[in-house]
């Protein structure tokens, strides 16, 4: 959630400090499925009327040595790059960056690298099986001697609604 908004050149806001949820139970957060929704109250068409602003990021986290940490998600491609970057600030003793997001409401998550090794979604908001998340199947054939896939089907599915019988 939003702390607080201030007005400079354009509005900031600073987004409430994180703490990591690696090490703690699940808790159920309705969220948009990892997605972002441009959005702006009292417009006609939010797409073209939504306002960008500073966005400032912190996460109560003392990074391992050789460690990087990245807001990640769907409104930036799940990029891991300089501009999504988090960096430690001794002074308030927290991982912060600032990224110039347009209003809305975005899903996010902080993923991990250390040194040039894999993307860890884990190691900071931990990995938990009771999530909440939408699939979609892609059903691709490939005859005998042709030389391209057809798409011959596709389907959607919900986590809450898979069964194993």
């Amino acid at each position: 959630g939003i702390r607080r908004v201030e007005l400079n050149e354009v509005f900031e806001h600073y987004l409430y400090t994180q703490n990591p949820r690696a090490k703690r139970p699940y808790t159920f957060n309705p969220d948009v499925n990892g997605n972002f929704v441009i959005r702006a109250l009292g417009t006609n068409n939010s797409s073209i009327e939504a306002e960008y602003i500073l966005t400032h990021f912190s996460l109560s986290y003392t990074p391992e040595e050789n460690q990087r940490v990245f807001v990640y998600g769907n409104f930036n491609n799940y990029a891991t790059q300089e501009t999504n970057e988090l960096y430690y600030n001794p002074d308030s003793g927290l991982m912060e960056t600032i990224l110039f997001l347009k209003q809305g409401f975005y899903n996010y998550t902080f993923a991990s690298q250390i040194n040039d090794g894999p993307i860890d979604l884990g190691r900071i908001n931990g990995n938990y099986w009771e999530t909440e998340n939408e699939y979609t199947v892609l059903v691709y054939y490939k005859g005998p001697g042709e030389r391209y896939d057809r798409l011959i089907g596709w389907g959607r599915g919900n986590s809450t609604s898979i069964t194993n019988n």
